[in-house]
């Protein structure tokens, strides 16, 4: 049956829902406050791997964390006056990073990105940018063995989830990533992956499809949600009401405060992403590589090379 489908959010998640649904013949309108894929789909590492099923919350990682607040390269920043406000989040990812967690919640990721390469590269084929998607493994490069065996864990995830890999040495890093620096003496080849080449022109790229084939876009800021018998009947916008049938949300981290208003409160918290693209780098890597002593994802691009920070 043929449904009237709003959706909230016109990042990479709610434009290839968008455009699925669309597919299907539903009438779909996607309500956004800021123009496709120019939030946080525009800056991130591109990467499309089913490798990334292994959860944040890991044992050890409270362990970790005085090193991390105390350095000032360090990934992880919290601002003090936010630091009550976000509490109760964060008992909550302490309290699931043991190792009977991480297996549940590497399951549960890994049943929602298993295929991903292959779902992109036929999405990008309808909407006329094959050449968006490639397709390549990617590069873990460890400066020490002992970081190595710090992330024995992750690795014993993602094989028993079926995650390919080729355990190189030193030779066997410069042998594939000749650009590398010498001091790398223990990579991890993730096999059968791939990696968008441009993230912003992917979702501007499949906005534009869903606006042929007869899907709406309004740019507006939602105020809020109106509901009655039967669940959400209208949308408050800074243009006026919105009527809905049925509601799909896809706003990110604001995604909690949408949710929290119909009942459904999502704990979810921000992260605040970083990566610079490098126009002119003067070498170009053949493939994604994780350098896991900065924290960086470094992914060759059709506008250079993007450096970009993991959380």
């Amino acid at each position: 049956m043929k449904k009237k489908v709003t959706i909230i959010g016109a990042g990479i998640l709610g434009m290839a829902t968008a455009c699925y649904l669309r597919r299907d013949g539903h009438e779909v309108t996607v309500v956004t406050e800021h123009p496709p894929g120019e939030y946080c789909s525009f800056g991130n590492a591109g990467m499309l791997n089913d490798g990334g099923c292994v959860p944040q919350p890991m044992p050890g990682i409270l362990w970790k964390v005085p090193g991390y607040l105390t350095d000032p390269l360090g990934p992880l920043v919290v601002r003090w006056p936010y630091f009550l406000k976000v509490m109760p989040w964060l008992l909550r990812f302490v309290g699931n990073a043991n190792a009977r967690q991480a297996e549940h919640a590497s399951k549960a990721l890994y049943s929602l990105i298993k295929g991903t390469v292959s779902v992109y590269e036929e999405l990008v084929q309808w909407a006329g940018v094959p050449e968006l998607v490639k397709r390549s493994g990617y590069l873990v490069a460890y400066d020490s063995e002992q970081a190595y065996r710090d992330d024995a864990l992750a690795w014993k995830l993602r094989a028993e989830r079926g995650v390919k890999t080729e355990i190189l040495d030193a030779a066997g890093i410069q042998k594939l990533v000749p650009q590398l620096a010498r001091h790398y003496v223990r990579g991890v080849h993730v096999l059968e992956q791939g990696y968008v080449i441009n993230p912003e022109r992917l979702v501007k790229s499949l906005a534009a499809k869903f606006q042929q084939e007869g899907g709406t876009i309004l740019q507006r800021k939602v105020l809020g949600i109106e509901t009655g018998e039967g669940g959400v009947k209208s949308l408050r916008t800074d243009a006026g009401s919105l009527p809905v049938e049925t509601l799909v949300v896809c706003a990110g981290v604001h995604s909690g405060e949408i949710t929290a208003q119909l009942g459904e409160p999502v704990p979810i918290e921000a992260e605040r992403g970083y990566h610079v693209t490098y126009s002119d780098p003067g070498l170009e890597v053949p493939l994604p590589v994780h350098v896991s002593d900065a924290k960086v994802f470094v992914t060759p691009m059709e506008m250079g090379a993007r450096v970009a920070g993991q959380a």
